[in-house]
């Protein structure tokens, strides 16, 4: 259990026992020994690993040409279908609640030479709603799922737009069972849809504040929230363009100690052919 779990637990106990036990003094639940929580038990950030987002797409791409070919279960058909999932994902990162919520026609729409996203309020878990063109690379892998592979698993019988075989819609958890499945074949370790969101924030604010706050209004965020996310990342990038220059550094290092190693022991030997040790140097 996460230390920011542990927190929250004991702040609900700490509220709970003063409506219990209003005259009876529970401080010592939110400050042991008088110390805070955060000094008391300070908290641990969760490590995670980011890919860029842009080649969380072309894995999803590679995906779909699979699926084309025939290659995997259902005749390419799953495949399909899960690289329109993964690669919506990874251009947009949508809840995966408001992605099960999603039905042909409704919040996915066709429009001109692509296809609209739009989800209302009682899709969003912020109450906001949420509207923007689909990324042009997915256009095809969305016209073939909706088509071709869809029907073919059997959706053709649900209006909703994600669906599994016999005719049966994919919700939070069948789409989630999909997400964690694909991230562990291409990473070899398993993500859920919510890792998507990290990757997107995290490569959006790399680049630039403004990307940072585009990043904010697509995920459906408050901007502070990704400002911050902007000067974690820019810390991020920093420590990394830190740790290069000492690598590099270290290589030059090593190879100039080489070089001049290198010329010592020529220089060396050239004195010992035009020098050579006399016989009473080298008699004991």
């Amino acid at each position: 259990m996460r230390d920011s779990t542990i927190h929250s637990r004991l702040r609900d106990l700490h509220g709970a026992l003063r409506l219990i036990e209003p005259g009876v003094d529970v401080d010592f639940i939110i400050r042991p020994r008088g110390f805070g929580l955060r000094r008391a038990l300070p908290p641990v950030p969760k490590p995670f690993s980011i890919v860029e987002s842009g080649e969380l797409l072309r894995r999803a791409l590679e995906l779909f040409e699979a699926g084309r070919r025939g290659e995997r279960y259902a005749g390419g058909a799953a495949a399909i279908r899960d690289a329109a999932l993964l690669g919506l994902l990874a251009a947009h990162a949508p809840r995966i609640g408001s992605i099960a919520a999603m039905r042909v026609g409704v919040q996915l729409r066709r429009t001109g030479e692509g296809y609209t996203v739009d989800f209302g309020e009682e899709d969003i878990k912020t109450r906001r709603r949420l509207s923007y063109d689909l990324h042009p690379a997915l256009v095809p892998v969305f016209d073939v799922y909706v088509a071709d592979a869809r029907p073919a698993l059997g959706g053709s019988g649900t209006e909703t737009l994600w669906c599994g075989t016999k005719e049966r819609a994919l919700g939070v958890g069948g789409l989630s069972k999909i997400v964690f499945r694909r991230t562990r074949e291409w990473l070899g370790v398993a993500h859920g849809p919510h890792w998507f969101r990290k990757c997107l924030r995290t490569t959006a604010a790399r680049y630039s504040p403004e990307a940072a706050l585009d990043a904010a209004a697509l995920l459906g965020h408050g901007a502070e929230v990704s400002v911050r996310h902007y000067m974690e990342a820019g810390a991020t990038a920093a420590l990394e363009r830190h740790a290069k220059r000492i690598a590099h550094r270290r290589e030059r290092g090593r190879l100039l100690a080489e070089r001049f190693f290198a010329e010592g022991e020529r220089a060396r030997r050239r004195l010992d052919y035009n020098h050579p040790a006399s016989d009473e140097e080298t008699s004991p």
